[in-house]
């Protein structure tokens, strides 16, 4: 690293004081790292990282005639800026610090809407030559189908308020592709798995806009499987 003309980092109070902003928008610590750079005015600075979604959060320092003070630079932005220069109290950039942890959980949570589609067109229109000849799941491809299934079943009893015997039928169906996984074939189960969850969203009366968020998240759990797309499995 080049020399920095002054070193302007967060003291270790600051940086606990930030903790307690990350924790408090629903991230882990973990989550973000936390890198030495040279910022702008070549002063040494502290920049914070999440790397999954590309987002960045960095404590600046500006230089100039009588008006050396904090500037802050970030992204996801909150507006169309990525970036917006602050002068101010601590109490005034960690507010701001703690708005961007915000946006990197809306962030994190937002689904990829396009891989989704990809995922549902790779699911619906494929065929039998896309599936191995209808090779059976090995058995971790089986247990990442059953881990996905209870996501999916998980997911639906949190979003939908379901009344008790539509919570027993959600959780028969899903045990049922479960256990069927063990028995058909890749290109078999995914009919299976499609006429099932279509069924599952007619049962439990979904509306349009309901039953395209439950579709789409089973695809995109469960639609890199069914196409034999092993790359996408964990290790």
């Amino acid at each position: 690293m080049a020399d920095a003309k002054e070193d302007r980092r967060l003291s270790k109070r600051q940086l606990a004081d930030l903790a307690d902003a990350v924790t408090g928008a629903g991230l882990r610590v973990s989550d973000l790292s936390l890198h030495d750079v040279i910022g702008k005015y070549d002063c040494l600075v502290h920049e914070f990282r999440h790397e999954d979604s590309r987002a960045h959060f960095r404590f600046d320092w500006s230089i100039g005639y009588g008006s050396d003070g904090p500037a802050l630079h970030w992204w996801p932005a909150f507006s169309d800026s990525r970036h917006w220069d602050i002068k101010s109290s601590w109490l005034d950039n960690r507010t701001v610090f703690a708005a961007w942890c915000r946006l990197v959980r809306l962030e994190i949570d937002t689904p990829d809407v396009w891989q989704i589609a990809a995922h549902e067109r790779a699911w619906l229109t494929s065929g039998p030559e896309s599936f191995q000849a209808n090779a059976p799941f090995s058995p971790l491809e089986q247990e990442t189908i059953g881990r996905h299934l209870a996501a999916l079943e998980q997911f639906a009893r949190q979003s939908y308020h379901l009344q008790q015997e539509q919570d027993l039928f959600l959780r028969a169906q899903m045990l049922y592709l479960t256990e069927a996984a063990s028995r058909v074939g890749r290109f078999d189960w995914k009919n299976l798995a499609a006429s099932t969850i279509m069924n599952v969203v007619l049962t439990l009366g979904l509306d349009p806009k309901k039953a395209g968020e439950f579709f789409g998240f089973a695809t995109q759990l469960l639609g890199p499987l069914v196409t034999g797309l092993r790359h996408l499995l964990p290790s």
